[in-house]
């Protein structure tokens, strides 16, 4: 099962080799996060509006960073369950009600409820810097989705999901929109919340 085109719209660098996670993150010891949409990198920053985060041209930020659930250094594997963390303290970000913005918040401690995939969709191989990949989380509400550029006409950054109101209407094609919902429901077959 290919992932869309529509939703591999984030690429890691800053580093080479394959994705890893951080037992411990310090300052700018992560990935920079492109977003192939807008062409600027995610990171963290302070907003008046929804969670702390910005776009900016800077690649040199890399605050993107991961943590496994066994704490391990490892490799990060696709479809493996993880926790996302962008920054310093508190720098995990998890799935939780905004009045503005996307529905994501900020905690302390790790959140595992992100995979990454690549392209094929399969779960279990390496991931490389510089590979066109998808964020998805497990526990998006109704059911879990991709993390995606999305424009917003409030004051809040502009990310979301692709079950976000307008989102599915940016897509002109039906069967684009199918191929969507039908990624997200292989991908998370046989997974409970």
């Amino acid at each position: 099962m290919n992932i869309p085109e529509e939703v591999l719209c984030w690429k890691l660098g800053g580093k080479p080799g394959t994705v890893r996670a951080q037992r411990k993150y310090e300052t700018n010891t992560g990935y920079n996060q492109l977003c192939k949409t807008n062409n600027e990198f995610l990171t963290w920053g302070e907003r008046d509006f929804g969670v702390n985060l910005i776009w900016t041209q800077n690649q040199g930020l890399k605050k993107t960073h991961f943590r496994k659930q066994d704490g391990s250094d490892g490799e990060i594997l696709t479809g493996e369950t993880i926790a996302f963390g962008l920054g310093g303290n508190p720098s995990f970000l998890y799935y939780g009600h905004q009045t503005f913005g996307i529905n994501c918040k900020w905690s302390e401690t790790p959140k595992y409820e992100w995979q990454l995939f690549t392209a094929s969709g399969n779960k279990g191989e390496n991931i490389q810097t510089g590979e066109w990949i998808t964020f998805l989380n497990l526990k998006v509400e109704p059911d879990p989705d991709f993390l995606i550029h999305f424009n917003r006409s409030t004051p809040a950054i502009n990310l979301g999901w692709t079950t976000s109101s307008d989102w599915l209407a940016d897509f002109v094609d039906k069967a684009r929109r199918e191929t969507v919902r039908s990624a997200i429901k292989v991908i998370t077959a046989g997974i409970s919340s």
